[in-house]
Parts: structure tokens; C-alpha cells; sequence
């Protein structure tokens, strides 16, 4: 298992900070319990959306409207960190801005994304683009 560069320091220092996380995934719920178990991160997680759990995938916004409102929060205070294409494009449609990390793709790939990382070493969630 191999995690974004940086992921799991940024992911507990965003915990820390009060930032309330969510999982939006493609994947199978089993699987993404997996990951995060494995990597000491369960916890962290208020909420979990799974390919399972919703009837479109990205790009469909449907995962992530699902993990707002569970969330309780207005779109304008939510950050979506992603590295797909797909992902990108269900932020825009959620109306949710939208930071990238370059694993999949290049940056200029990227470039309508509200920000753009490499990974996630040494960043923090105070840096993500939170206002319009």
C-alpha cells in the first residue's frame, strides 16, 4: 500500500486543526476501510462515501454532495483534494473548489483546478484554497 506523498502527516494535522474529513471513493467501502485502517487513519474520517454507496461515480458530483450534507456544510466551506480527472470534474459540477495533487497527471493537466501540489509533503490544510 502506497500512500500520496505527505498524506498521512497532512491528513492528522488537518484532524488536528479541527477540519472536519471525509472519503469520497470509487472504490469498494472493504477497501477503503482497509487503507485507512492500515494506515492508522480511520478515525480521522467522519465519513466514508463508497462507489456502494451512490449511483453515478465521478464525474458525477453525487459522492461528494452526499459527503457534504452528511457533513452538514455549505459547499463554499469545502475543500476537495483529488488527483483524477473524473474527480476534478465532479468538484466543479458539486460547486466545490477543488486543490489537485499531481500523481496521476501533470500539473499543466491540472491547471483547472483551483490549486495544484505535487503531493502533500510539507503542506498543510490551512494552504487549501478555502475562499472564492
Amino acid at each position: 500500500m502506497t500512500l500520496v506523498p505527505g498524506s498521512t502527516d497532512f491528513i492528522r494535522d488537518a484532524s488536528r486543526r479541527g477540519y472536519r474529513l471525509a472519503v469520497v471513493s470509487g472504490a469498494l467501502r472493504r477497501e477503503i476501510e482497509l487503507v485507512l485502517s492500515l494506515a492508522g487513519l480511520r478515525d480521522l474520517f467522519g465519513v466514508v462515501i463508497a462507489s456502494e454507496d451512490v449511483n453515478a461515480c465521478k464525474p458525477d458530483p453525487q459522492g461528494y454532495e452526499r459527503a457534504r450534507v452528511t457533513l452538514a456544510l455549505p459547499s463554499e466551506r469545502c475543500v476537495i483534494i483529488e488527483d483524477s480527472l473524473p474527480g476534478l470534474g465532479a468538484a466543479r459540477r458539486a460547486g466545490i473548489r477543488c486543490a489537485m495533487v499531481a500523481t496521476s497527471h501533470s500539473a499543466t493537466d491540472l491547471r483547472a483546478a483551483d490549486l495544484v501540489w505535487q503531493d502533500l509533503r510539507g503542506h498543510t490544510a490551512d494552504e487549501l484554497p478555502w475562499s472564492a
